[in-house]
Parts: structure tokens; sequence; C-alpha cells
């Protein structure tokens, strides 16, 4: 090899990031960040999205919130949060912490030697320009924890603590970029970081005090199931990104109470309160503006009053619903109750289109001969397929599926009727091919 040439391989030996160095979090299926205030007296297991870890079109997002507490703002976001210790989340004053507040990294590095040095930088946009936020410390291969202050971020330009003050309205929603990477050598504080010639971490940081001070959920409905409840709502779209999920506040009356229905018509002022928390809702896994939920797990015949909040990743809820009470009930009693076997098993819960199918029965097939025919073969029939049916929920789903139909389609009695009798006369036919096999 000539001079040349061996000196052009050497530069470019030198001058090539080490691909096989990394900085990740510990553990990158579950990320885990912490948010300690007060000189770490309190701490909050705070909202977390995992990302690509080395993608910064895709970083890990933490979402952090900060409380207003100052006799200005007409709103106090703290009653609005389902944190257990909202009292003590971090408050900002003339853009810096009143308290000693921190966020806890828990960061795997793997590095090429005996060691490298872990920095942090930070940068407005993903894509952004970074810049040197801290040389944290030579590293070795190594598992280790990282507190980044609160302080240190309110001092960079890149987030604009002053509009998370205290005296300010709960309406405003900040974020920030990290970078953690590594590098031969300490870089200064406010150097140029390129992240396409080093390895590294990405995570994103929201900050909010933002609370849905004009908006509420609408709770219409709450019908029996067999265990279960299941609440009509209307609910609003939160931001992209923002949203967590609607939740329900589900409280258990004594053995033998009876429900009163709707025992709380308005939803206007009703924040989440200092008495509940996180601990205390049920998460409904829903996003969905409008639609129904199950409630489930509960005890059947005991009542239970319910309200419903929706709820975004920073812990700051709506205000709530209106309360409805009601209690489940063991299938076969819901079954025994409707008197419409088939589509209460195939539904599983009172339902509007049961509901229908009720009243077209009494209304229009009792009043005639066939119709009253039909009705005395159903009711010897159906008790005997119903456990059938819920031993199959391929079969229940096949009813609700036809009954949907049925309830766009009716139109007269007569048509009605001739599927109906199709439908069941199947479900007959199944079983006694089952019972043959």
């Amino acid at each position: 090899m000539s001079h040349g040439r061996f000196f052009l391989f050497l530069f470019m030996i030198l001058t090539t990031p080490l691909l096989a160095q990394s900085v990740s979090d510990t553990n990158p299926a579950d990320i885990e960040v912490t948010l300690y205030n007060n000189n770490k007296t309190d701490s909050f297991n705070i909202f977390e999205v995992n990302g690509a870890n080395n993608d910064s079109a895709n970083p890990h997002k933490i979402y952090i919130p900060i409380k207003n507490d100052n006799s200005t703002p007409t709103v106090k976001n703290e009653n609005f949060s389902y944190y257990p210790n909202r009292d003590k989340l971090p408050l900002i004053a003339n853009g810096s912490p009143k308290a000693t507040t921190e966020l806890r990294f828990f960061l795997t590095t793997d590095i090429e030697g005996l060691l490298d040095d872990l920095h942090v930088a930070v940068a407005t946009t993903a894509g952004g320009n970074y810049s040197v936020l801290r040389f944290i410390r030579a590293v070795s291969d190594e598992n280790l924890t990282f507190d980044l202050s609160l302080t240190e971020l309110c001092s960079n330009a890149a987030l604009d603590c002053d509009s998370l003050n205290e005296d300010r309205e709960p309406n405003f929603t900040a974020s920030v970029f990290l970078y953690f990477f590594l590098a031969d050598g300490e870089s200064g504080v406010g150097a140029s970081v390129d992240p396409s010639q080093t390895t590294g971490a990405f995570y994103q940081v929201f900050f909010s005090s933002k609370v849905y001070a004009d908006r509420v959920v609408e709770l219409s409905e709450l019908r029996k199931g067999d265990g279960s409840l299941v609440a009509e709502y209307t609910s609003f779209v939160m931001a992209d990104g923002v949203g967590d999920s609607l939740y329900s506040l589900t409280t258990a009356g004594s053995a033998g109470d009876l429900c009163s229905g709707t025992t709380d018509s308005t939803n206007s002022d009703d924040t989440i309160g200092p008495s509940n928390s996180l601990s205390n809702l049920t998460t409904l896994e829903t996003l969905e503006s409008t639609g129904t939920q199950r409630i489930g797990n509960l005890e059947n015949n005991r009542c239970y009053s319910v309200k419903l909040f929706l709820c975004d990743r920073f812990g700051f809820c709506s205000y709530g619903s209106q309360t409805i009470q009601n209690a489940p009930e063991d299938i076969q009693a819901l079954l025994e109750k409707q008197a419409c076997f088939f589509f209460t098993a195939g539904f599983g819960e009172e339902h509007p289109v049961v509901n229908f199918f009720q009243a077209f029965r009494d209304q229009h097939l009792r009043r005639f001969w066939l119709g009253r025919q039909f009705i005395d073969f159903y009711y010897e029939v159906a008790p005997q397929y119903t456990p059938f049916i819920l031993e199959r929920p391929w079969l229940q789903s096949l009813i609700r599926g036809g009954a949907y139909v049925l309830y766009a389609l009716l139109q007269g009695g007569l048509v009605a009727l001739v599927i109906l009798f199709f439908v069941i006369a199947a479900i007959v036919q199944s079983r006694r091919i089952t019972n043959r096999n």
C-alpha cells in the first residue's frame, strides 16, 4: 500500500463515527423516567411513550405537568390533575422552578475501548441544531442514572419556561428535544452537535399547564351488562399526541343499595377533585369522541355510580360527566327480564336494538295470528339455545350483526318475521349438527 493510500485509510478510520457505540434507555421496550420535585421529597411516575431511541424523527416522549398556584389565574389546574400528590407538582415563577425539580433518566452505555464521554444536548425541533447542554461524565459499558434539573432546561433558550409561570392561565404547552450522545473528549456547553456523526438516544420532553375548563364529557346512558355496565357518551377531541384516554370514576354502593338512575345531571363545574387520583380511575382505553364503552369487573346486583373524564398525558382531566347509577345483572336475569332471548344473548347486555325488537313484538307481531304463533314458537325454542349462543362468541357476533341489519332494514313485520325465522332455523340446525358430532 502506498503512503498516500495508507494516510487516507487512517484518516477515514479516525473521522468515521464508531457506530458500535450506543446510548439507550436501560429498558428500551419500556422506557423509564422519573420526575422528582422539592429536592426529591416528591416523585411522580409520569406518562411516557416509547420511540425508536436512536431516531431523531421518532424520539421517546415524556410528559411533565406544571402547576399554577397564584391568585392571578381564574382557574387552578391542580384540581384537574389525577396525580395523587398533585399539590406537590412543579411550580415555575419568573421563568424558573420554585423548588429543585429534576428528571431522572435511566441509561445504558455501550462503548468501544475503556472509556468514552457522555453528554446531553438540546434543540428546539427534532431535526434542529443541537447544542451541548452539559458534559455528564466519562463512562464505560454500564447502566447509570442521570438527573437533569428543570432549572438547567429553563436557563436554555430552547425552552420557554416563562410561559409556564404560576401566575399564567393554565393553557400553555411547550417541548424541548434532548440528545444523549457519546463523544471522544469533553465538549463544552453550547458546542454544536451533529447527530449524524455521533450515536445516542433522543427524547422529546413536553411541559404543560393546560386544562380543559371549557370542555365536558356527556354521559347519556348507562346500561346493564353481565358483570359490567355500558356507558354511552359524547366527548371532545384533544390535540394530536396529547390525549391519553377516557376514564371512568366508578363508585360501588353498599350491598342492598337501590339505584336511582341519574344522580347528578350537570357536568359544568365538577373536576376530578382532591380526593380522587389515577388509582381511583378505570381507563376505558379510547379517545373516540363518541360511542359506547364497557366498564367491566363489576359485581352483579350491586349499585354503581359512574362519572366519565377525558384526561391527557400530563394527567390533567376535563370536567366530569353527569353521574348515573345502575346495577349489573347476570345474563340469565337479563334474559328473563327482557324476554328477548336470542338478541339479549347476542348483545350480552341491555341494548336499544333489543328494546326495539321488544316493542316490535308487542306492537306488531301480537296483533296477528301468524305473529302470535311465531312468538309461541320462539319462547318454546329460544331458552334451550341461549346457553349454546353464550358459549360461542362467533355466534353472538353473528346475531348482533343480523340484529343491526334487521334494525336498519325493517319496514314491515313480514320481512322481519321471515328473516328472523331463518336466523332461528340456522341456529337450531347448527345445534343439531354439533350434537351429532
